[in-house]
Parts: structure tokens; sequence; C-alpha cells
């Protein structure tokens, strides 16, 4: 959710011309016309229903379909991060998406050998592959881990890379 479905009615027959499309989405919402476009805001299974009428105002049986809704997932974590020195002031990222659904990455660094105080240090596009931090302290090793993000939430963490900044 939101999902958006187009119903194609044009396919119906009749021994008379057909002139009127009904459509019931079963959320409450119609609509008319041989095409029609209808967005579900809310997850759950509904029975869209079509009924047509001919110039004579004889109607078709109802048309019934099932329309599943599913609720938007958080994306998963991003895998195979890897850190690698550039310099004495730069280190590059690099990662692999394995979900579709991300808007963002949010990268997070902490200093130093064994260290666990991670801070957020970038928030990417969420096909970004790769980041460089740069204005590091020499001959320093830091530690990285990257989560992906959309409107639903936030991956876990990924694996963790590290890399020593050269002298």
């Amino acid at each position: 959710a939101p999902l958006t479905v187009t119903f194609d009615g044009r396919a119906s027959t009749g021994p008379n011309p057909l002139d009127t499309w009904i459509w019931t989405f079963g959320d409450g919402s119609t609509s008319m016309g041989n095409v029609t476009t209808h967005t579900y805001m809310t997850p759950g299974a509904y029975n869209a229903t079509l009924v047509v009428y001919d110039g004579l105002g004889l109607n078709s049986f109802p048309s019934v379909m099932t329309i599943l809704v599913n609720a938007p997932t958080p994306p998963q974590a991003p895998a195979n991060v890897i850190a690698t020195s550039l310099s004495r002031s730069s280190i590059r990222l690099g990662w692999t998406n394995v979900s579709s659904n991300q808007t963002s990455v949010q990268v997070e660094r902490c200093k130093g050998v064994g260290c666990t105080k991670f801070v957020r240090v970038a928030t990417v596009s969420g096909t970004a592959t790769s980041f460089t931090d740069t204005k590091l302290s020499s001959r320093t090793t830091y530690t990285y881990r990257v989560r992906s993000g959309n409107t639903v939430g936030f991956s876990p963490y990924s694996n963790l890379a590290s890399a020593r900044t050269l002298r």
C-alpha cells in the first residue's frame, strides 16, 4: 500500500452494444468507464466488481476479482560492505544493495580499533553503492556500517568494514 490498479473491461461482450461499465472497488469507492484506475491506500483483501450494461438497460452478472494489497516493508540490509584506504585522510566504502525498495542509505562510522560508538556521517541515495569519507585523521583505523531506509523504516545494519588511513 498504496497500490494503484488499472481495471480494464474492454473485453466485455454481450448480444447488444455495451454502453456502461460500473466498477466497485471493495473499499467504498466506485467508478464508471470501460477502463479505470483506482488506488488502494490500506493493506487488505478487496473484492472489485464490474457490472456492464447495454443500451437496452440489460446488465451482466457481476464479475468479481480479489485484489490483495500488502503492507509496505522496510528494506533489507546492504551486503558486502568493504572499506578501502585511499589516502592519509580518506577511505572509500563500497556495498551491494540487496533491496530495490530503499530510498536512502545511511553511513555510520566509529574511530579506533575495537570502537563501538558509531556516528552517522552521511545519508546517500538509495541507489548509491559507494561513499568516500574525507577529512579523516592519518594512520587511524575507522570502522563503518551502513543501513537502508524507506518510508516504512530502516533495515538492520550491514556487516562491519574497517580500514586504516595511510601515513
